[in-house]
């Protein structure tokens, strides 16, 4: 399980480092990874929501923000 906070915190620090640097679709592979890693973390989904906005891919944008929603809740 350590494994596994680990690979999600790496992966997702990667992601936002790279959504600063403006390289949006590189982020998307990293939040992919942190999310296979922490399925529950909303701020993943957040964050992957706004580089898939930034793409201008606005269905699947709303969708990660939908899935930040529900998350979020818990």
């Amino acid at each position: 399980m350590f494994s596994r906070k680990k690979d999600y915190k790496s992966h997702f620090e990667k992601g936002v480092a790279l959504f600063n640097e403006r390289r949006y679709s590189e982020m998307i592979s990293e939040l992919n990874e942190a999310i296979d890693a922490n399925g529950e973390s909303a701020e993943a989904y957040f964050y992957k929501g706004k580089a898939l906005e930034e793409l201008k891919n606005y269905g699947a944008a709303l969708n990660a923000y939908t899935t930040t929603a529900k998350l979020d809740r818990v």
